[in-house]
């Protein structure tokens, strides 16, 4: 999977760089793909 986000506005690149930094911690998604939750099935 790959994602590509262009972050842009009149802030500083480093506002936008902490941001992108935050949201990386925080992602649910990210966090599915880099820590997967072992799982079991039985019948």
């Amino acid at each position: 999977m790959r994602v590509h986000i262009r972050l842009t506005g009149p802030k500083p690149a480093e506002t936008y760089q902490r941001l992108h930094a935050a949201v990386d911690e925080h992602c649910p998604v990210l966090d599915l793909i880099h820590k997967p939750i072992p799982g079991v099935s039985t019948t």
